[in-house]
């Protein structure tokens, strides 16, 4: 419904199978946001093709008997109208200056980490783009000093400084939320693209993180989704150590590599072979 021109009557057979896929869930499940989310999208997609001058009636008929008596409301899914000058005020002034300014921070101060704070990070990377806007990721967060003792000694890499966090993530993709094998790469993409949202959050709110990778076996793997309960079902990405930044500290220079050798553009494509 968003594209410059979608045909009337565009998506028929996705409206149904999403209203068969809605039954299920209806009949298996408790109501939940995915839930929600579907529906209104339904609700959004025959308001629109109404509009269009199709006849829904059936399809109208097929939303209420899969919907049962679920509320169902467009106001959180379809489309929306934006601007540009919107965006334009919304927009750092210097934003070299937000990025160059993160760096991945081993030494933070004593001061706790509050929930609030937490959960305003993981607010703001909610908003981190997901295939087909999936949301599969998930942050796991930790404040006190024995869990965060607990889950570190499974993580190799936090040595002579793991013991300062003041709190940590652990970074999951779900992979319920893929169904073909061309996509099994595609959870660490998102679950990376999350974690990468997270640092940058931390980072506009005044915390100092560090990536902690997650490179281990599968037994230490098993281990740590025993101790936090994380279901099997969600890859751990990563972890992350977060801590208030001290009023001077020492960091490492971690020199970027020439952007000549990073950013290509409009290399030549090779001649067409066929």
């Amino acid at each position: 419904m968003s594209l410059p021109n979608p045909r009337k009557g565009f998506g028929v057979n996705k409206f149904q199978e999403l209203m068969k896929s809605c039954n299920i869930h209806l009949n298996s499940y408790d109501s939940d946001s995915s839930l929600s989310a579907a529906l209104a999208t339904a609700t959004a997609y025959l308001e629109y093709q109404a509009k269009q001058g199709m006849d829904t009636k059936e399809l109208t008929a097929l939303f209420h008997k899969n919907a049962g008596k679920q509320e169902t409301t467009s106001g959180i899914a379809g489309n929306k109208v934006i601007s540009k000058k919107a965006i334009a005020a919304s927009l750092p002034a210097n934003p070299e200056s937000f990025f160059f300014s993160r760096f991945s921070l081993r030494n933070y101060s004593a001061t706790p980490i509050s929930e609030e704070l937490l959960k305003r990070i993981g607010l703001i990377a909610s908003k981190t783009p997901s295939v087909c806007n999936r949301q599969t990721a998930k942050s796991y967060f930790y404040t006190d000093e024995e869990s965060i003792k607990r889950i570190l000694s499974l993580q190799d890499g936090n040595s002579g400084f793991g013991h300062h966090a003041k709190a940590i993530a652990v970074v999951t993709s779900e992979l319920a939320c893929f169904y073909k094998g061309a996509e099994r790469n595609q959870g660490y993409v998102d679950g990376g693209l999350y974690a990468m949202s997270i640092v940058y959050a931390a980072h506009a709110v005044g915390l100092g993180s560090c990536m902690l990778n997650w490179s281990q076996g599968v037994r230490t793997d098993k281990k740590l989704h025993e101790l936090t309960g994380i279901p099997e079902s969600e890859i751990v990405i990563t972890l992350i150590a977060f801590g208030h930044i001290p009023e001077e500290t020492v960091i490492a220079a971690s020199p970027r590599r020439d952007i000549s050798e990073t950013c290509k553009i409009n290399q030549p494509l090779e001649e067409d072979k066929a």
